[in-house]
């Protein structure tokens, strides 16, 4: 399927704000963090995802609809310092540079936007609408595989995304066009609406789950005064605040019938790009490693994945009978004995093969899923790269010690890293 990401700019600027210290400042004395961060987390996503089209919605400072009927929607929220404010259009500069439309409305916000867009886009078949934002409000537009929620955890490196399957297991079970009943019930202390007071995750998602919504949940209250399930407190809480449950599910309700102009030849990023006025910008606000990082977006998006990473031993012609890496057990063990008298370890972990140059400029390739998988084979490895006495040389050591660290290798003994060197 082809790909859309729509872009919640506020939540991402937001975050990336908060994420980032306030030290990064172009040459003129700019903060940029928040622009660094989320162009940042905008090239992690075009290098995960590999979309198509991709379109942004902010928010306007005017009020909306919400704060309209309930006056103290978002209330307690403190003002985000100026110098976040200052730096979005900044931000809106980089999307239009790179050829990504931005949708904004007065008296709607850029969740309502996002609504619409994803609405309009499922009278396209064959493209799947991934939301990118910072916050979980849209989880409520989640819809199969077809309509997804990639968001931030923590910082602006840590990401999740959600499809129906993990928002049920998020919410012990609940669909994700139950979120807005969950909020009637619960609330959401961060928008400032209300739900029915004492009432919190648990028992929210345990009426939903039973129930199905908050329609049903009043039609069997109003049947039945003192249903068997719901005690009378809680059904006295429940009928007490009615009102409040409905409106609170109405202010979490996204709106997906805003009139936007919306086509995905204008979302096509790829054909509308501007290279050389976005590395111009990045350059005039000192974000220099960012021009590099956009390099790796240039390649085309839907080519075949490269049969290897890139690797130490690139320059080397490699001559393998088998391309998965060598699999009988007893030739590893002595493969991993042999590595454990040398004085240098050269080696590379990249596509499931540790290739290991020797003295006489053979590489040899193993099999990580074989030597990993059986006990005795793993405890070789375990001594080998846990020997500090044998200096280590490869490519990529932050990448190879995570590989080694998840099967509960610790390396030691690094000497060289040709791709930090590089």
């Amino acid at each position: 399927m082809r790909k859309l990401i729509l872009i919640d700019g506020n939540a991402l600027v937001h975050r990336a704000f908060h994420a980032l210290p306030p030290t990064l400042t172009s040459p003129k004395g700019v903060l940029t963090n928040a622009v660094y961060g989320f162009t940042s987390v905008l090239i992690k996503m075009i290098k995960e995802l590999k979309p198509d089209y991709i379109a942004a919605s902010f928010d306007l400072a005017a009020p909306t609809f919400r704060h309209e009927e309930f006056a103290e929607y978002k209330s307690h929220r403190i003002k985000a310092p100026d110098e976040l404010y200052a730096q979005i259009p900044m931000v809106k500069d980089i999307l239009i540079a790179m050829g990504i439309p931005i949708y904004e409305r007065q008296g709607f916000e850029a969740d309502d936007l996002i609504g619409s867009l994803a609405e309009k886009s499922k009278d396209f078949p064959d493209v799947q609408t991934i939301i990118a934002t910072g916050d979980l409000d849209t989880l409520q537009l989640v819809e199969g595989d077809k309509v997804v929620v990639f968001t931030l955890r923590k910082g602006v490196t840590d990401t999740v995304t959600y499809n129906e399957k993990e928002v049920k297991k998020r919410f012990s079970g609940l669909l994700p066009g139950q979120m807005t009943d969950y909020k009637g019930l619960k609330g959401d202390p961060s928008d400032n609406i209300p739900g029915v007071p004492g009432i919190g995750e648990k028992t929210a998602i345990t009426l939903i789950g039973k129930y199905k919504s908050i329609e049903n949940l009043y039609e069997q209250l109003a049947k039945d005064k003192k249903p068997k399930d719901i005690s009378p407190k809680l059904a006295e809480k429940l009928l007490e605040n009615k009102d409040m449950a409905f409106f609170s599910k109405k202010l979490a309700t996204i709106i997906r019938n805003v009139e936007v102009d919306f086509s995905l030849v204008k979302s096509d990023w790829r054909q509308n790009i501007d290279k050389e006025k976005l590395n111009g910008l990045l350059k005039e606000l000192g974000l220099y490693s960012l021009v590099k990082r956009f390099s790796e977006m240039e390649e085309p998006m839907n080519e075949e994945p490269k049969e290897k990473e890139a690797s130490l031993f690139d320059s080397v012609n490699i001559k393998r009978e088998n391309e998965k890496g060598i699999q009988d057990k007893s030739e590893i063990g002595k493969i991993l004995k042999k590595a454990e008298l040398q004085k240098n370890l050269i080696f590379d972990i990249a596509d499931g093969l540790l290739d290991i140059i020797f003295n006489d400029q053979k590489v040899v390739s193993i099999s990580t899923e074989k030597m990993f998988g059986d006990k005795e084979l793993r405890s070789n490895a375990k001594v080998l790269f846990e020997n500090s006495g044998i200096l280590k040389i490869g490519h990529g050591f932050k990448r190879i010690a995570k590989i080694l660290l998840e099967r509960g290798i610790h390396i030691k003994g690094i000497e060289f890293d040709t791709e930090l060197a590089a």
